[in-house]
């Protein structure tokens, strides 16, 4: 590992992992990138470009240069390979190869090759965070090295369900993928119940079925509360249900006042995430909050720069100020 100098604050963007093996398992090469991005973005000392600009690059042929330009001098990519093996003797088995690059000149600063099971990938990846904050210079905090060593479940089949869940829930083309997630996070949930991360999504998903009229039942609100409530019992400092409960005060109930207060929570413990800061901006604006609205919504953007959504949404709040030359 060739260590860089420690900095304040750290720029990274993990690329979509490569699949090397049945385009079947793409949803879970897909997880597993999602997952590293989401710990790595759990460290107070590292801003993580969010998924959405990240996913773009998906089977991309760019430069290193060139995606560091796009993405505001970002400092390292993390880029990989995944590899799910698919004889029946080793169905079970992966290999996963990382690799951290610094963006200025190009340069591999470390990768390790892993070999292991689905039931052993948690442990990977928290090992592959390790090993990219030590690459960094990074100290992980007493708090960041317990939340790193949390398992979301221990059941690998409840997990592939939930991959499935948030395939559906990311790629987004209409109510079908929405019910299709809470399918998926509900057999998770089955086979383990006490997969917090599974009640937080299904909780999210149930909010936005609602929101977006494909299902106004007031039971589709309760659903939702009862998940989120489920997944707070069963950890009560996980940030995805901070956010999942901001969602739904503010979308099922326009209780600005309310989804503010778990916004903020979720804020608190990660306080470099594009979706918390741009729901922040969205929730300021409806109270009134313009100037505190449009910094939230430029810190998004600055971590999320290729969504279109966020810069629409940054038009609008300039206008209202009249910043017209900033809109």
């Amino acid at each position: 590992v060739k260590k860089t100098p420690p900095q304040a604050v750290k720029h990274l963007v993990v690329l979509p992992f490569v699949n090397q093996g049945s385009t079947e398992e793409e949803f879970y090469v897909d997880g597993i990138t999602d997952e590293l991005r989401s710990r790595l973005s759990s460290l107070q000392d590292l801003v993580v470009i969010s998924r959405y600009s990240a996913i773009q690059y998906k089977d991309t042929k760019l430069s290193t240069r060139q995606i560091r330009e796009d993405l505001n001098n970002v400092d390292f990519l993390l880029v990989g390979t995944v590899r799910l093996y698919e004889n029946a003797e080793e169905r079970d088995q992966l290999r996963i190869v990382p690799e951290l690059i610094r963006t200025v000149d190009d340069t591999q600063i470390w990768s390790i090759p892993y070999e292991t099971t689905r039931g052993d990938v948690f442990k990977v990846q928290t090992e592959i965070v390790g090993q990219v904050a030590d690459a960094l210079g990074i100290t992980l905090s007493e708090r960041e090295l317990k939340a790193l060593e949390k398992k979301p479940t221990e059941n690998s089949e409840a997990y592939n369900y939930f991959l499935r869940g948030n395939s559906y829930y990311y790629r987004n083309l209409g109510a079908k993928d929405h019910f299709l997630a809470i399918d998926m996070y509900e057999k998770a949930i089955e086979l383990d119940p006490t997969f917090a991360l599974a009640y937080a999504q299904l909780g999210r998903v149930h909010t936005l079925v609602y929101w977006m009229f494909y299902d106004r039942a007031e039971s589709r609100l309760k659903e939702a509360k009862e998940a989120i409530d489920r997944a707070l019992e069963l950890d009560r400092d996980l940030v995805e249900a901070f956010w999942a409960l901001g969602y739904y005060y503010g979308e099922g109930f326009m209780d600005w006042d309310q989804a503010l207060i778990y916004f903020s929570k979720a804020n608190a413990l990660r306080p470099h995430n594009s979706d918390i800061l741009y729901g922040t901006g969205l929730v300021q604006r409806r109270q009134g909050k313009f100037e505190e609205a449009l910094a939230n919504m430029k810190k998004a953007f600055e971590i999320n720069p290729l969504d279109y959504n966020i810069a629409v949404e940054i038009v609008g709040t300039a206008r209202l100020l009249r910043h017209y030359e900033e809109a």
